[in-house]
């Protein structure tokens, strides 16, 4: 029985989370341990930078429309191979289109979600007194980002190394890079062949 692995990253507490169709395994490479998470369908997946929470969206359209559609998993390192279940935010985001890309900016204050339309939106992502059993963070919608340069499925979110600068990438190959701080636009690059790209 072989899984057929979709996206993997790996935490800043060296711990590799890899999707496939229907789980995401938590691999710790240098002790062999390993966690499965079971998942009804195809998700994406992102590390805080801290390593402490695994985000998990789901996509809508597979779905009903009222149901979570983003879970962000506390990573407890000391007891994540042996506990039964791991705590677990449940959190309803301010989008009917399918989360496609996740990834945390430098602080982790903000999450930002690549869409299956090309857009962007941003939720916050603030420490808080529970306010129901097992949610920590409050989560408010900032605001979405959206280009004439990406109408498709957004397939990447990254940040530069000092989180100077934020890029999206399509499944077209269209790429755009916004400022990493202010999210505001700088330009796009649209891919002409394999390995060459122009600016659009």
């Amino acid at each position: 029985f072989y899984l057929i692995l979709e996206n993997y990253i790996w935490s800043s507490k060296q711990i590799i989370a890899a999707a496939s169709h229907r789980k995401v395994c938590l691999y710790h490479p240098f002790n062999g341990f390993t966690r499965a998470l079971d998942v009804t369908d195809r998700v994406c997946i992102a590390f805080t930078n801290s390593g402490d929470y695994l985000a998990m969206a789901y996509r809508k359209s597979r779905r009903s429309i009222h149901q979570h559609d983003l879970f962000v998993f506390h990573i407890d390192h000391e007891t994540l191979f042996d506990s039964e279940s791991l705590e677990t935010e449940k959190v309803k985001t301010a989008t009917d289109q399918d989360i496609t890309a996740l990834c945390y900016t430098r602080n982790d204050d903000f999450l930002m979600c690549g869409t299956n339309s090309g857009k962007i939106v941003i939720l916050e992502c603030s420490m808080s007194e529970k306010l129901q059993p097992n949610q920590v963070h409050k989560w408010t919608f900032v605001k979405t980002l959206s280009s004439t340069y990406q109408s498709n499925e957004i397939c990447r979110v990254s940040f530069s190394a000092k989180f100077r600068y934020m890029a999206t990438l399509d499944t077209r190959g269209s790429l755009v890079i916004w400022n990493g701080t202010s999210w505001t636009l700088l330009f796009g690059l649209q891919r002409e062949s394999t390995n060459m790209y122009k600016h659009i």
